[in-house]
Formats: C-alpha cells, structure tokens, sequence
C-alpha cells in the first residue's frame, strides 16, 4: 500500500514525541568539543576495549591463539 501522507510541518510528529519525553535539542547539539588535538590512542583503547569472554563466561586478558 501507498504510505499515508503527512501534510503538516516536516518534523511536528518528532517534535511531538521529544517534547513529551521532556527532550529539548538546541543548535549546538550536533557541534563536537574537539579542538584539534592529537587522539590518545591508548586511552580510547583502553574505553573501548573488553576482553573475550570464553564459553563458560569467564573473561581473558589473552588474546586467544591464531587459527591452524
């Protein structure tokens, strides 16, 4: 079937919902804090890294061995 059409404002129907939820976005909202500076690779590792778990559930600081 054909989608319904809406003929209001573009985004009424999210506005809607985020104004409800209590959600406000301002103009800055999509604007990063970076400044330019170099990346800490070691401290973004360290944030987004998380050890295996094996299959028992237990977790390994190992790295498991290469494929044969």
């Amino acid at each position: 079937p054909e989608p319904a059409r809406w003929t209001g404002a573009a985004l009424a129907p999210v506005d809607g919902r985020l104004k409800a939820a209590g959600i406000a976005i301002g103009p800055g909202a999509a604007t990063p804090a970076w400044t330019g500076e170099r990346l800490d690779l070691g401290w973004a590792m360290s944030v987004l890294w998380r050890p295996r778990a094996s299959p028992t559930g237990a977790t390994s600081d190992e790295s498991p061995p290469p494929p044969a």
